[in-house]
């Protein structure tokens, strides 16, 4: 049942850092933060904006992986590089910078092919998330400063995997399975507080709150490719449920961050992150009403069988956390360049790690430029994270097995062992218009 965990964890696993220029600095842009993505990051980070700013930033995700299996083929990840925007405006006054924002968490896009060794796991998905909201941030002293924001958020979540009424790898025991439910109402905020002890020093912290999602949505099996249906055993190929219920939370996300600036064209920050995935609760799926029909006159099946427990999923993740070194340098008045480099632990034990959850250590970093026209800066940067090659030999992610009989779902055979490779590589670039001054 390990695999149907994978359908929904898909939506917590995103890239770890967002924004042109904070993959510039290779995700070091906490304390030092002076553009719209302090949002998410650090809202206390606002007061940096000064005057009037509007914002849109655009970056392509891409996540290469192979996958080869124990005994097969590698198969590789076909999904193209994904486009995830965000848009804002802020205005910075005396003590006080208000801003609303769009903004999308990064994530890639994940699709292989139907017939891959793979497909027990994943075949294709849908994960988009959206998070839109006012924040703002105000000088309590002037070494003081608070920050929050608040956000209306949507998600979504899709996956298309292959079933099994026979074990092993026998194509006609497969059935096509496909899932979406959606959430159009969840709440989410960020919480920052930032202080400055000493003239070039800044230290801030802040703590993005859980969230919790109820989604709604269909189930649908296919069994055109099944011999029950070849056999006439299965006399409509398609079961499908369009009322099923989805409750997933969010986990707590701390960051935290020491931006030093030793004159006015150089800072350095130091960054880390922590977030709470052992808390991560249960994942339950409600709602289930599924029935599968067959040909009443075969003695075996006088009813139509039908699912309609209720699937319950512990969590089986670990706290993760990163460390981030980066900053950037005004070459001149046109020109402003940035560099860092990141390291981040996994929140996915091995005996979890599927194909559309390839996670392990990370190293990685980026590079990024600012050249300044007037009022108009154009930001572009190139981020990339090499996860840490791994053999998993304890896999726990094995085939979803229908007894079409008994209508019963157990585990099949062992599909997650086998060696992974992978490569997160993000370009971006960013617009940003000033105008009025701060004050």
């Amino acid at each position: 049942m390990l695999l149907l965990l994978n359908l929904v964890h898909a939506a917590a696993f995103y890239t770890p850092t967002e924004g042109v220029r904070a993959m510039g600095r290779g995700g070091a842009y906490i304390a030092g933060n002076h553009d719209l993505s302090a949002q998410r990051y650090n809202p206390a980070a606002l007061r940096n904006i000064e005057g009037g700013l509007v914002r849109a930033d655009l970056a392509l995700v891409s996540q290469s992986v192979t996958f080869t299996r124990d005994g097969y083929d590698p198969v590789e990840n076909l999904g193209k590089p994904f486009p995830i925007p965000s848009l804002g405006l802020a205005y910075g006054m005396e003590r006080a910078t208000v801003a609303f924002g769009l903004w999308t968490p990064y994530a890639p896009a994940f699709e292989y092919a139907a017939d891959g060794a793979q497909r027990f796991s994943m075949i294709d998905s849908v994960l988009f998330q959206t998070s839109v909201g006012p924040s703002a941030s105000f000088d309590v002293t002037p070494w003081l400063t608070l920050g929050g924001s608040v956000a209306w958020m949507t998600n979504t979540v899709g996956r298309k995997v292959v079933l099994t009424t026979a074990g092993g790898d026998d194509p006609a025991g497969d059935i096509d399975f496909d899932m979406l439910v959606s959430d159009m109402f969840g709440i989410g905020g960020t919480l920052a507080v930032a202080v400055r002890p000493i003239e070039p020093l800044e230290i801030a912290l802040s703590a993005q709150l859980p969230v919790k999602f109820n989604g709604t949505g269909y189930l649908e099996a296919d069994f055109s490719k099944n011999g029950f249906y070849s056999s006439g055993v299965i006399v409509d190929p398609i079961a499908r449920d369009d009322e099923v219920s989805l409750a997933i939370k969010m986990p707590l996300v701390l960051r935290g961050g020491a931006v030093y600036r030793p004159n006015e064209r150089l800072e350095v920050e130091l960054a880390g992150t922590w977030e709470n995935w052992s808390n991560f609760e249960e994942i339950v799926l409600t709602d289930i009403q599924m029935t599968v029909d067959v040909d009443n006159t075969n003695p075996l099946f006088p009813e139509d069988p039908s699912i309609t427990d209720d699937v319950t999923l512990p969590s089986a993740y670990q706290d993760s956390f990163s460390v981030r070194l980066g900053g950037e340098y005004r070459l001149n008045d046109r020109v402003d360049v940035r560099a860092g480099g990141m390291y981040e632990s996994s929140g996915v034990p091995d005996n979890i790690m599927a194909v559309d959850l390839v996670d392990g250590p990370k190293f990685g970093g980026g590079v990024g430029a600012t050249p300044h026209f007037g009022p108009v800066d154009v930001d572009v940067a190139f981020f990339a994270l090499k996860v840490q090659d791994q053999t998993i030999t304890n896999s726990d992610v094995s085939q979803i097995k229908v007894d079409v009989l008994s209508a019963e779902v157990s585990s099949g055979d062992t599909v997650g062992n086998g060696t992974f490779e992978s490569l997160i590589w993000m370009p971006s670039i960013g617009l940003a218009y000033h105008f009025g001054q701060k004050g």
